[in-house]
């Protein structure tokens, strides 16, 4: 499984747990990805939320965004939603238990 980056090259979602990215890495200066409105409840999309959200309480924090983690895509996660930035533009949140 992978996702599209802003340049339009494939990312890669590894089966391990990702790692928080350092500052001045590349990612972190590259426009994300914003995610099609169809695509949330996406297999690819509950992957990356999933990862963010073991990678956030790991860490431990209250909050991530898939950039931070190497992933980049406008989802981001709180200890209580995740929202997501969709192609539109809208900014979506949803309450999630998870």
């Amino acid at each position: 499984m992978a996702i599209s980056s802003a340049k339009g090259d494939l990312f890669p979602l590894p089966q391990q747990l990702l790692q928080i990215v350092k500052a001045g890495d590349p990612v972190l200066h590259e426009p994300a990805c914003e995610v099609d409105i169809e695509e949330i409840g996406s297999e690819k999309i509950e992957k990356i939320i999933q990862n963010t959200i073991s990678v956030m309480r790991k860490a431990p924090g209250v909050g991530l965004a898939a950039p931070q983690i190497g992933i980049p895509s406008k989802v981001l996660i709180s200890t209580s939603k995740c929202h997501y930035v969709t192609s539109n533009g809208y900014f979506i949140s949803l309450q999630q238990t998870r």
